[in-house]
């Protein structure tokens, strides 16, 4: 399975899994221009089998317009999601003419060869998710736009062999920011995004022997640095007694990593 961050952060997610007969991607929140330079840099072809949506959020969707036009695809999205979509389009959907695929926050489903699990995250939208990819022995867990991860849900996410992970904002920086206050409030509450402790945290206990890869992820421009996530990994790591020297930890922003093999 091959895995690559197209993009991640406030201004547009998109990530881009392949199995050997299967290619999917996570979100469209970045233009169809984009994601085809992303693909001719890396030799790929466009032929997706689905389009897996998290939530409604702009930074999530931006693209689908465009890129559902030129890669035509199932959409695969929760009830919520769809009418959250529909709302912010004003009664004309960017998605009414596609291919759209209802499935729950709880839920198992096959897309080629790809076996996909469907887990409910905790954000200021209808009905969001994540997910977690599993195919030719490999899996996937992608966790992002969420106030907090049940201890619950540690089981299914354990030990996977990959982890896109939020690790959103430094508190400190983001309670001294410009932003407004409601901001701010919501960011830190339940229903927000995981700060740094938060992810690094989650990290700790779900990471397992299987574990080589993982991608910081939706970290914020303004209420984040990459030095601050690493101290904080290191101090989380060491205090949990966590060898991790045989994983690589990738820093994501707007421009794509490359494409990894897991």
């Amino acid at each position: 399975m091959k895995i690559a961050m197209v993009a991640s952060g406030s201004k547009g997610n998109m990530c881009y899994i392949e199995s050997e007969s299967t290619k999917i991607l996570i979100d469209a929140g970045i233009s169809c221009k984009r994601l085809t330079k992303f693909l001719e840099e890396n030799s790929l072809t466009g032929n997706f089998s689905a389009i897996l949506i998290t939530h409604e959020h702009t930074d999530h969707i931006s693209g689908l317009l465009q890129i559902t036009k030129k890669y035509k695809c199932p959409l695969y999205m929760t009830e919520g999601t769809r009418k959250g979509i529909r709302e912010k389009s004003n009664g004309i959907s960017i998605i009414d003419n596609n291919d759209v695929r209802i499935i729950g926050q709880r839920e198992s489903f096959q897309i080629g060869d790809i076996f996909v699990e469907s887990f409910p995250t905790f954000h200021d939208v209808y009905e969001p998710c994540c997910y977690k990819i599993t195919a030719q022995n490999r899996s996937i867990v992608y966790i992002t736009d969420t106030g907090y991860v049940p201890t619950a849900f540690y089981e299914l996410l354990a030990n996977a062999d990959c982890y896109v992970m939020e690790v959103n904002h430094d508190p400190e920086l983001l309670m001294t920011s410009s932003r407004p206050y409601e901001t701010r409030v919501r960011i830190l509450g339940d229903s927000g995004h995981l700060s740094n402790e938060d992810g690094l945290e989650l990290l700790s206990h779900i990471m397992g022997d299987k574990t080589h890869l993982v991608f910081y992820a939706h970290i914020s421009e303004e209420c984040n640095l990459w030095n601050i996530i690493e101290a904080e990994s290191k101090r989380i790591y060491e205090g949990y007694s966590l060898d991790v020297t045989g994983i690589r930890f990738i820093y994501t922003n707007q421009l794509p990593t490359e494409v990894f093999s897991l």
